[in-house]
């Protein structure tokens, strides 16, 4: 059966062997009924679709927020800039010296010398020789985690950037769960479409008919099949679009 032009999925033409089994307005009924449904299930699906794409943007959001953070950071501000010498002390020579601290280590007066985490010797420079502001960075699965350089001396600090970001992690988790969830949910409507069309189906079957709904796939549009007694050929009523 050719797919219909109307307001139902599946033409009305009934195939000349079901006449023997019911009539045009049987026909029509169970055609009405199941094509109902399946449009109900794909309002459902559009549903879906709608509250995905939004959660799949914040998600998106979320992972693409953790590259725009820039923690604060210091700069030497000491009149003699950093100290030649590592026998020159930042607080009597006014100059200043870089140490590579836990990255739990908060900005302020700090005894760099005595406190366990910190180190001049794993401070790395540019070609340019100015020193870069993170240091023993390891890799943790996906993310690279570091260590933050403190200044011993006089220093100016140059706050955080886009500090928001730093919890934008919070947008990634809530978006991945929500649109997995959706698809989860979309997965469920297509597997049940089969079983919630066939109860519409019953009318046929109490007159010794065989049908089943296929939902369609990549390359077959969604169609019915049933199948008479008599040891009659399979009928396919389909083209549901």
């Amino acid at each position: 059966i050719l797919p219909s032009s109307g307001g139902d999925l599946f033409s009305h033409n009934m195939d000349q062997r079901l006449k023997p089994h019911m009539t045009q307005a049987e026909f029509d009924d169970v055609i009405g009924k199941c094509s109902t449904e399946i449009r109900k299930q794909g309002r459902r699906g559009r549903i879906v679709v709608a509250f995905a794409i939004p959660l799949a943007m914040l998600s998106f959001f979320g992972f693409a927020g953790r590259f725009l953070y820039k923690p604060p950071y210091q700069l030497c501000a000491a009149p003699q800039g950093e100290c030649s010498s590592a026998s020159l002390s930042p607080s009597t020579h006014n100059c200043c010296r870089y140490w590579c601290c836990s990255g739990d280590l908060e900005m302020g007066n700090v005894d760099f010398a005595s406190e366990g985490t910190c180190s001049t010797t794993d401070v790395e420079r540019h070609a340019d020789g100015s020193v870069e502001m993170e240091c023993r960075c390891t890799r943790k699965g996906k993310t690279t985690v570091c260590d933050a350089v403190h200044i011993e001396g006089e220093a100016e600090t140059v706050p955080a950037e886009n500090e928001w970001a730093q919890h934008s992690f919070v947008f990634n988790i809530v978006g991945a769960v929500g649109v997995l969830s959706f698809v989860a949910w979309f997965v469920h409507l297509k597997c049940t479409l089969k079983d919630n069309v066939a109860p519409h189906f019953e009318a046929w079957e109490r007159k010794g008919l065989k049908c089943r709904y296929f939902a369609g796939s990549k390359h077959s549009r969604a169609r019915i099949f049933v199948e008479v007694p008599s040891g009659m050929q399979p009928m396919v009523m389909g083209g549901a679009t």
